[in-house]
């Protein structure tokens, strides 16, 4: 198997502008399609969403449904592509999005799909500008099907990657980029009329917090 990046976290979080729970959003139909590099926010956001009915996942956590195809998502789904299943044969996702921009626009292009979620984290050992490939992967996203593309980030302004300009470049391409998983879910949420399903927990990471993010 692929061996996973070793991913260093280091120093606190910038404090980042985020959308007020306050604002308010103007509901959508669709389903979630989550496709995470890394294990620890793709559990984060199972967690959170866990009261979701019919939430599917690669790695479901207890009262979560397997997928049953990897190849296609359906309802509203949590992938984490880092998993064994997506990296026999190819790099991590961390390094290489390949996989994860292809399923990007397959998402794009299923008109079920309300809101693509994906993780970015920043760090030593994490890809050096995910940006670079990701920015124009959503554009063409975006214009495929009009689907929101939210990304949730960790990182500081201390990493190699740069905090303020990775949230820039991707916000310029489209994206709503949040700096706590809470507030991105929250803001998905509402977005898909479902608020009362968000739980209120967050992981260390998704904190600031100085713990490794899982590959």
């Amino acid at each position: 198997d692929t061996a996973r990046p070793a991913v260093a976290r280091r120093g606190p979080a910038s404090a980042a502008p985020t959308v007020s729970s306050s604002v308010e959003v103007e509901p959508r139909a669709g389903h979630r399609r989550g496709l995470f590099a890394g294990g620890t926010l793709a559990l984060e956001a199972q967690q959170q969403l866990s009261a979701l009915d019919g939430l599917r996942a690669n790695d479901p956590m207890p009262g979560v449904e397997p997928v049953a195809d990897l190849r296609r998502s359906s309802g509203h789904t949590i992938l984490d592509l880092g998993a064994d299943e997506f990296t026999v044969g190819r790099l991590h996702p961390m390094i290489d999005q390949d996989l994860r921009i292809r399923r990007l626009r397959q998402a794009s292009e299923d008109p079920e799909t309300g809101v693509i979620l994906l993780d970015v984290v920043l760090a030593e050992g994490s890809q050096p500008d995910p940006a670079e490939e990701l920015a124009p992967a959503v554009e063409r996203a975006r214009a495929a099907g009009g689907s929101d593309v939210v990304v949730l980030m960790v990182g500081t302004d201390l990493d190699p990657q740069g905090l303020a300009e990775q949230t820039e470049r991707l916000e310029g391409a489209g994206a709503r980029v949040f700096h706590r998983v809470s507030e991105g879910l929250a803001w998905t949420a509402a977005r898909l009329g479902d608020e009362r399903e968000t739980g209120p927990s967050e992981s260390a990471a998704a904190a600031g917090g100085g713990g490794a993010a899982r590959a």
